[in-house]
Formats: structure tokens, sequence, C-alpha cells
């Protein structure tokens, strides 16, 4: 008995440190529709991937791969996070604020990302309908050529697969380094 009520004594005298320095989460802004192809939807199946920035910003602040939200049907949904500081009031630094553009892009496959259009960022927790129109051509136009026109990919996906693989990794990779920073700037903030 002993020995659990250090061990709980321990875990909470560890995790109440990082609990001090964490932005406070609010519900998320939400941006959803469909997209249309030259004025045909994109369903759920279709390998299409939307991605929102803010101006002046690399890493994105929300991605969605058609069909990973199976209720979302044929529609693609954009959670954008946002919290606030631990005064409960002023909106974090490290998360989008309600009234910034936000940029969107479209990516078909393993090709560069295609800008779609303007978006202002909702307030926490508010849901804006966002229909999105594509040309066919443009997005042709961003396609990654094939370097093998007889089958780079090979059957069982090669290459092709192993990149997109990659991609999504490297999203992951970048949004853990993203939150890892965060962490680590405001253990610095508490010590000065």
């Amino acid at each position: 008995m002993k020995r659990a009520g250090i061990l709980g004594a321990v875990t909470l005298i560890a995790t109440v440190p990082l609990a001090a320095w964490a932005d406070i989460p609010r519900p998320d802004a939400v941006f959803y529709g469909v997209v249309r192809i030259d004025g045909a939807p994109v369903s759920a199946t279709d390998d299409l991937t939307l991605v929102a920035r803010l101006e002046g910003r690399d890493t994105p602040i929300a991605v969605y791969r058609m069909g990973a939200q199976p209720t979302a049907g044929d529609r693609y949904v954009l959670w954008i996070p946002q919290a606030v500081q631990e005064d409960g009031k002023n909106p974090s630094p490290d998360s989008p604020r309600a009234g910034q553009v936000a940029k969107i892009f479209v990516r078909q496959g393993s090709a560069p990302e295609l800008f779609v259009t303007d978006a202002v960022v909702p307030a926490s927790g508010e849901v804006q309908q966002l229909d999105l129109s594509v040309s066919g051509a443009e997005l042709a136009a961003q396609a990654v050529p094939d370097a093998d026109p007889a089958g780079a990919c090979g059957q069982g996906g090669g290459l092709c697969g192993a990149m997109g693989m990659i991609s999504l990794g490297l999203t992951f990779c970048g949004l853990a380094q993203m939150k890892h920073r965060q962490i680590r700037r405001r253990r610095n903030q508490g010590r000065v």
C-alpha cells in the first residue's frame, strides 16, 4: 500500500509542472464542405488531402484526408485547434486565433499542394461551411510526372506507396515536434 501511495505522489508531482505550463484548450473552430473538381463533387474514396495554413507559417494548422472521418461522408472537415494561455483569457500565441486568415490547399495523391482559397478562421466552437471548387487542369498541372510510364509504382504500391507513407509520417513528426517545442518553451518561460 505504501508503494502505491509513493508511486501516486511521484506521478502527481511529475505531472503538475507540465500542467502549469500548458495552454487551456478551447473547442476547435471547424471548416467543412464539399470539394468539387470541374463541378463534380469529390467522394470520400478519392485520394485528396486538404491542408490549412496560417499566412506566414509553413506548418499546417489542420490536415484532412478525404474519407478519414467516416461520419463526414463525402465532405471534408478541418478542425482548427484553439487555446488560451494559463490566465484563461488571452489567446495562445501557438494556436490560430479567430479572425486570422487561413490559406486552404488541396493535394491530390503525392502531388504538390494547390492553393484554393483564403478563409477567415472562425471563433472557438464555431462551424463554417466552406465549399471548395478546383480546376482539374490545375490539379493535373501539379501532378508529379511518373519517371517510368510503364508503372513505377508496381503491383504492390512500390515507391509511390512508400512516398505516401513517408509524407504522412513527416506530417505527424512535424506536429509532434511542434508540440514538443511548445512544452519546452513553456517550461523555459516558467523558469525565467
